[in-house]
């Protein structure tokens, strides 16, 4: 419906309608996208489809008002709801790039460790057996003093 009052929205419905659309159906059409506050009002009625437009203008603009605030509260509280939801979009898309990164960089740094410690656990192994002293020796073998 938008801003249009009833009546306007009625005369729109019927000219995208033309005359080929049967009058019971454009009142369905009508009545269902009306504000809900008016929707029980219309429907109680009997008459001509103008009839009831006029009659849901003059509901329209005595209930205006209150729905015109809650209108605007409900607009804004959304719109912040719209960025909070991107912002927090944007922050779960750094994460997950920030992880993937650290994750991938991760894993080189285990397959180098770990080919490194498989061969530096082989040569402590069999440099502990021939130099079982310290360090030195296993570092500088038989010239350690």
């Amino acid at each position: 419906m938008g801003d249009r009052k009833p009546s306007q929205f009625l005369r729109h419905l019927q000219h995208l309608a033309g005359a080929d659309v049967p009058e019971d159906f454009l009142r369905t059409i009508w009545s269902s996208r009306l504000p809900t506050e008016i929707q029980p009002i219309v429907a109680s009625q009997r008459g001509s489809l103008d009839a009831l437009a006029e009659l849901a203008d003059r509901v329209f603009e005595i209930a205006a008002p209150c729905r015109q605030t809650a209108a605007v509260t409900s607009s804004s509280a959304f719109d912040v709801l719209v960025r909070q939801v991107a912002e927090l979009t944007k922050q779960v898309s750094a994460l997950v790039a920030r992880d993937s990164q650290r994750t991938s960089s991760t894993d080189r740094g285990q397959a180098r460790g770990r080919s490194r410690s498989r061969s530096q656990s082989r040569r402590s192994a069999s440099s502990t057996h021939r130099f079982p002293n310290c360090w030195y020796h296993h570092k500088f073998g038989a010239s350690a003093n």
